[in-house]
């Protein structure tokens, strides 16, 4: 930290929000990280293919000896924009596409609605949503309307 001509930045986050972390073995090593989903985790083992398998939840993975973190901020590609505190469960890191807009198109065919009907009717009296199940019935009772 001597070294460091500002060192409060790096002294705050060790006092405040980085963790070194023993475990006894790999296994339970994998499942923290998992359940902390920490931004940024550095693999270092000698087979890392083996545990990055099992890495379910981690904003950046840096996998051996020669990868800093600093690599992935700076010059390896991905984004610097991490999702911090955990919630590397719930979100990935942003990227381009986080600003494209996404449409998803559903088309049943008559049999597919049949199949299907029984899970929607269960789903609407489950959220309290009548008219959803009967938007379903409706079409398979012959109220649905004709397509024009």
């Amino acid at each position: 930290m001597r070294e460091l001509p500002r060192p409060q930045p790096a002294t705050h986050v060790l006092q405040h929000g980085a963790a070194l972390v023993v475990v006894p073995d790999l296994q339970l090593g994998v499942e923290l990280c998992n359940r902390f989903a920490p931004e940024h985790l550095e693999v270092m083992v000698r087979r890392p293919q083996s545990i990055l398998r099992r890495i379910r939840a981690a904003g950046a993975v840096f996998i051996g000896r020669w990868t800093p973190e600093p690599v992935g901020d700076y010059a390896a590609g991905p984004s610097h924009v991490l999702p911090t505190g955990g919630t590397a469960a719930m979100f990935s890191g942003l990227t381009a596409r986080d600003f494209q807009r996404r449409m998803s198109v559903i088309r049943y065919t008559r049999r597919d609605l049949e199949k299907a009907d029984a899970v929607v009717q269960a789903f609407a009296e489950m959220e309290g949503l009548e008219g959803h199940g009967r938007a379903s019935a409706m079409r398979l009772d012959g109220r649905g309307g004709k397509a024009r």
